[in-house]
């Protein structure tokens, strides 16, 4: 969808550590198996992906996944801007 809008992008199943980087370099989103709902990646913050979600406490997860987030909810698919 994104390609449609001529924003460069990009998607796989990653880490966390991989998906941390990524989040540092700029935008993307991401949803996890057992999470089931997309959240946009605004950044990270400290230890953690900061993200915009449009349901906030939804599995416990507000503004921030951490690694034990992640763990708990992944596998993760992630699309972001290249």
């Amino acid at each position: 969808m994104l390609q449609t809008y001529g924003v460069a992008s990009d998607q796989g199943w990653l880490d966390f550590d991989t998906t941390y980087d990524i989040a540092s370099d700029g935008p993307g989103m991401m949803s996890g198996a057992a999470y089931y709902h997309w959240v946009g990646i605004r950044g990270v913050q400290g230890s953690t992906i900061w993200v915009a979600n449009s349901a906030p406490g939804y599995k416990g997860i507000y503004d921030n996944i951490s690694r034990d987030d992640w763990n708990r909810l992944g596998g993760w698919s992630v699309v972001w801007t290249v």
